[in-house]
Formats: C-alpha cells, sequence, structure tokens
C-alpha cells in the first residue's frame, strides 16, 4: 500500500475518534451522569432500601425508608435518616397487632393541612396483601389501622390522597391493576390490563402510573371519570418521586440481569434514572449505571442538588453529585 494512501487511512482513522470523543462529551453535556463522569458516595442503610420518601416536616430533614431483606425473609422495619449526616435509625412502631408480620415493600408519606405526617406502607403479611396506616410524630410510627381487601392480590405501589384514601397497584404481569381505596376501606378498581403494575405518584389532580414489563408511563385524571393515556415509554420502570412539577422514575433496563439478580445477589442489574415533564410528555435520562455502583434501582429523589437513588436489594443507598441546575 502506498505511504500517501496509508496515511489518508490513518488520518480518516483519527478524524472518526474525534467525532466520536465529542459526540461523548456532547452526550455527558446532555446531563446522563454516572459515577465515572460525577461524584457518587455509598450511604450504608438497612437491607432492601426498596422505597423512600423525603420528611421536609422534619427538622433537619431525613428520608424515611422501608427496608426488608428479601433475600433472608426476615421481618423489615421503617428507618429514619438524616440527609446531612447520613445517620440512620429504626423508627418504632406503637400499638401495632401483636401477630403483625412487617414485611415492608412500597409507601407513601403525606402531611395533612393541619401539619400532622401520616405514612401508608404495603405490607406482605403470612395472612395477605395488607396496607398499614401510621402517624408519624417525631421518631415513632403510631399504628392507626390495617387495611385488606379481596381485590389486594400482589400489591407494590401506593399513594395516599387528602381524604384518608389511597391508590394501590396490583402487579400482577398479565393483568396488573390500580384501585382506589375510601377512607372506609371500600375499594374498586381504577385501571386494569396493565403489565406489572408499579409505582404510582399523585400530583394534585392526576396520577401517575408506571408499568415495568408494560415499559409505559400512564396519566389518569381524576376529575374526568379515571381517563388515562400514555405519557411516554421507559422500560422497567419502579417507582416515582416528584421534583417541582416533574416526574422522577427509577427504572430497570435489563429485565434478564434483573431477574437473575433477584436469584443471585452477584449478578448485577443495571440502573436507570428518568425525568419526566408529564406537560410536553418529555423524557430525559438523567443518571446510569451497569449495576456496579447501585443494582436494580428502585426509587430516586433529588434533593439540595444531588440524587439519592434506593435499590431493591443491597444495604445502602447511592448519592450522585449533579450540577447546579438541580439545586
Amino acid at each position: 500500500m502506498p505511504e500517501s494512501h496509508f496515511n489518508t487511512q490513518i488520518s480518516g482513522i483519527r478524524a472518526i475518534l474525534f467525532i466520536f470523543a465529542l459526540f461523548v462529551l456532547y452526550s455527558c453535556s446532555q446531563g446522563v451522569y454516572n459515577c465515572k463522569s460525577t461524584q457518587c458516595l455509598v450511604i450504608p442503610c438497612g437491607p432492601g432500601p426498596e422505597d423512600f420518601a423525603l420528611d421536609t416536616l422534619s427538622q433537619p430533614h431525613r428520608f424515611i425508608i422501608s427496608s426488608v431483606d428479601r433475600r433472608q425473609g426476615t421481618s423489615g422495619e421503617i428507618l429514619s435518616m438524616d440527609v446531612n449526616t447520613h445517620e440512620y435509625t429504626s423508627l418504632p412502631r406503637i400499638n401495632e397487632p401483636d401477630t403483625l408480620l412487617f414485611n415492608p415493600h412500597g409507601m407513601d408519606l403525606y402531611d395533612n393541612a393541619n401539619g400532622e405526617s401520616f405514612l401508608y406502607v404495603i405490607s406482605h403479611d403470612k395472612s395477605g396483601e395488607l396496607v398499614h396506616k401510621y402517624q408519624l410524630q417525631g421518631d415513632t410510627l403510631f399504628f392507626l389501622e390495617l387495611v385488606s381487601h379481596p381485590l389486594f392480590e400482589s400489591l407494590n405501589g401506593i399513594a395516599a390522597d387528602r381524604a384518608g384514601g389511597f391508590f394501590v397497584s396490583n402487579d400482577n404481569v398479565l393483568n396488573g391493576n390500580v384501585l382506589y381505596c375510601d377512607i372506609t376501606g371500600n375499594c374498586t378498581p381504577v385501571k386494569s390490563g396493565l403489565s406489572f403494575a408499579n409505582g404510582l405518584l399523585l400530583m394534585e389532580d392526576k396520577l401517575y402510573v408506571a408499568t415495568t414489563l408494560g415499559s409505559n408511563v400512564y396519566e389518569i385524571d381524576l376529575n374526568d371519570g379515571y381517563r388515562s393515556q400514555k405519557v411516554t415509554q421507559i422500560k422497567g420502570g419502579d417507582n416515582f418521586s416528584a421534583w417541582g412539577n416533574k416526574l422522577i422514575l427509577a427504572a430497570h433496563p435489563d429485565w434478564f440481569r434483573f431477574f437473575i439478580h433477584v436469584l443471585r445477589a452477584e449478578w448485577r442489574s443495571p440502573s436507570e434514572v428518568y425525568l419526566i415533564n408529564p406537560a410536553s410528555n418529555e423524557k430525559t435520562l438523567i443518571f446510569r449505571d451497569s449495576g456496579n455502583n447501585i443494582s436494580a434501582s428502585a426509587t430516586a429523589i433529588i434533593y439540595n442538588g444531588y440524587l439519592y437513588v434506593s435499590q431493591v436489594f443491597e444495604p445502602y443507598l447511592l448519592r450522585v453529585k449533579l450540577d447546579e441546575s438541580f439545586k
């Protein structure tokens, strides 16, 4: 091969590599964070912190965390974690029935107009699927009520409303659904035919639903006969949180690796977090990890310029530093 032709090929390869490098830099600038491009911090906590919420009535602010060792099958607990020091403790639960097996899953923390805090927790009890209602006062959970219903089949996500009722999802693979249960415990279907209905988020008069296997995010209008429409598609969506008027959704982008991770801890499952604008149906991938730093992401919360990500099994949260626009 003539030397001039060889040099031309080398120049072409360099040009392609340069363009690829620019593409990578451009992609990073679009806000897809990972633990190679920004600072990440492992924050130890109890096992299986699948769902958690930010308590802003507490001073200092804290995370309330649903924690249970799903692989060992032991009884779980609700944790309180200081967002500044990351110290955590188990919250005592008062006045529960003696025979209760506490196996927490999805939960929702909400504050009423009087500044009182309530925690609704899904628990998979030996007697069936249950919803526990508590009032959160300081560092103590006071048991209020236990709700069961024949329509509770395989509960996953929950969203409480200001009337004392709540929405729950049944994560059946072929015919999952969303139910509404009023303050008397009467439950009725809201939306059916969902493939693994999972996370729920209530924002004003709209309910948002993620379907893990259906890979859809739905918006349900509570003022229009539960009319629903698809907002966007996200593979493996799990739990929601809110950031202003936007939705944050953690996801499992690789179903096969997630199911293997369920069986074997050493097989890590990739994690993703999306920011969704329901007004425009626009979605933005803001965090991605191969599973080495956080495996099987379940919930994500943006707080004070950081993204906090929980996971289904391993005993820690991951804190990811974001740029100034997220403060």
